[in-house]
């Protein structure tokens, strides 16, 4: 016999601690709630699978994963999960905050186009969210207006809150191995305008597919349009993977976000930021009185490749300047060989002759010393021994002093680990105890490969490039026969581990819908 589920109704209570107050969302799969939680008379988003939800283990367990993956997140600009569990009619629920406020595909379907300097406040909150996120090994991977919402809090506008972590995946190995089990399909979940072309294939998924997500979405906020224009979700993921460059404006990338966002952007996630981390540095240090001069033509590839030696681009007028002065310099040297050249075949001044010593001159006899210049060999000289270099130079003689080895790399942002210890992210100085002739650490950045460290006093900078980490199918293959199928052992596992990975519910609509965001609605609902 099949067991019966009941969606809770206005007045139900909730796991006995959260009353319904109304409906305020729904879609295919799961309703969401304005509920208010008993004792402490908070108002609470709940949400909840439907009934016909309950039937598909897939989704079922995309729902718990989503409950386990934001647990871990607790950054003001990420939307806090309170509670996960079952309601009294045997659906599954998520207690989370309520928020009063629009989401962003509302606004720029009320408001059009945005300031640059509002998305670059919008745009710093998300990646400071995201930042959390990657710490934590957790790519969003569906990163839209949609799902940034924007509350007005006391003493501060346009206060950003990530939303929707439910096809959220661990990118780590293990991760992949289970994403691949619940998606069976590269394009089925995420929305194709903000997809990265390793998302459409369904591999390779890193932070630096959330950042292209969140460059697109930066477009957006400026044109008031997406990006990529299409008829359907296939032909917006077919343009994901072959227009190269993405058809960004030029208006855009000419100006004081348009780096910024080209660099986001790129197709080969190489060439993007490495990490939410650097993204967030630079679009800090933007400039948005600065502008650039319109009849130079871009190169996107001389702009990658200084980005990610860490260079700055000179501007136009100082280039030309001092090629001016160089132009300035040789003339001047070149007259100056000249006149040298003319004084060999004619007779110069007589101040010129004067100061030209004669070529036969000889050199004076060196003068004889008073007292030898050896040394006496029966009191040997004493010698001051060289310090080592990267010692403290105020080190008492004779003493060990610590060391500051500072590690570099390439590309920057990772996080450095002694064992289990956080150290901090690179380029980073760690310090080596007083006598320490090495220490060993880790170096870990999403989408790369692990590399161990050795540090030792006589190297006082140690610079690495991290080498990008492949797929490995055959792995994942052996890995999905060996683990579990059920959704209670999945959620058992995922219980014991930190890393995991999830899924966008089956059955969403991938294509951007005319109405997005509209309504009365004061909470961002992602549709289930």
């Amino acid at each position: 016999m099949a067991k019966t589920f009941r969606v809770p109704e206005i007045g139900d209570v909730v796991a006995e601690k959260y009353r319904i107050e109304e409906q305020i969302g729904k879609g295919g799969f799961g309703v969401v709630f304005r509920a208010t939680q008993i004792g402490m008379e908070r108002p609470i988003a709940l949400k909840t699978l439907l009934p016909q939800a309950m039937a598909h283990e897939d989704m079922v367990e995309r729902f718990r994963r989503e409950a386990i993956l934001a647990r871990n997140l607790n950054h003001p600009n990420t939307i806090r999960l309170y509670d996960f569990g079952h309601t009294e009619g045997g659906l599954l629920y998520i207690a989370m905050e309520f928020l009063d406020g629009k989401p962003l595909d509302a606004i720029l379907k009320q408001s059009g186009p945005l300031s640059a300097a509002r998305v670059k406040t919008l745009a710093i909150q998300v990646l400071k969210s995201l930042a959390e996120a990657h710490q934590n090994n957790i790519v969003h991977r569906d990163l839209k207006p949609a799902n940034v919402f924007v509350i007005q809090l006391v003493g501060e506008e346009d206060f950003v809150k990530v939303l929707d972590f439910g096809i959220a995946k661990a990118f780590d190995a293990e991760g992949d191995n289970e994403d691949a089990r619940l998606t069976k399909t590269g394009i089925g979940f995420g929305t194709p305008f903000y997809m990265a072309p390793e998302q459409v294939r369904g591999r390779n998924i890193c932070p630096a597919t959330d950042l292209y997500a969140l460059g697109l979405l930066m477009a957006e906020c400026l044109t008031g349009e997406t990006v990529f224009k299409g008829t359907s979700s296939m032909e917006i993921a077919v343009m994901q993977l072959n227009e190269a460059p993405p058809p960004i404006p030029e208006w855009v990338l000419r100006g004081a976000l348009g780096p910024i966002i080209q660099r986001a952007t790129q197709k080969d996630l190489r060439l993007r930021y490495p990490s939410a981390i650097e993204m967030l540095r630079d679009l800090r240090a933007v400039d948005l009185n600065a502008t650039m001069d319109i009849s130079t033509s871009l190169n996107t590839r001389d702009i990658v490749q200084q980005a990610d030696a860490g260079r700055s681009k000179l501007p136009l007028p100082l280039v030309l300047g001092l090629v001016g002065v160089g132009l300035v310099i040789l003339l001047l040297a070149g007259a100056l060989v000249a006149v040298l050249m003319l004084g060999g075949a004619e007779p110069g001044p007589p101040a010129l002759a004067k100061a030209t010593p004669p070529a036969t001159a000889e050199a004076p006899a060196p003068l004889e010393p008073d007292e030898p210049d050896e040394p006496d060999e029966a009191q040997p000289r004493e010698e001051t021994p060289a310090k080592p270099e990267g010692r403290d130079p105020e080190a008492p003689p004779g003493e060990a002093a610590a060391v500051e080895v500072e590690v570099v790399t390439q590309p920057e942002g990772a996080q450095l680990f002694d064992g289990e210890e956080l150290l901090g992210l690179a380029p980073l100085k760690v310090t080596l105890a007083p006598g320490q002739e090495e220490r060993v650490v880790t170096a870990r950045l999403g989408g790369f490969k692990d590399a161990a460290l050795t540090l030792t006093p006589a190297q006082p900078t140690l610079r690495v490039e991290l080498e990008i980490e492949e797929s490995a199918p055959e792995r994942a293959a052996t890995s999905r026969r060996a683990r579990p199928s059920t959704a209670s052992s999945a959620l058992a596992d995922a219980k014991g581990k930190d890393k995991k990975g999830g899924d966008k519910p089956a059955g969403k609509d991938e294509k951007k819908p005319d109405n997005a965001g509209g309504g009365a609605s004061t909470i961002s609902i992602p549709k289930l």
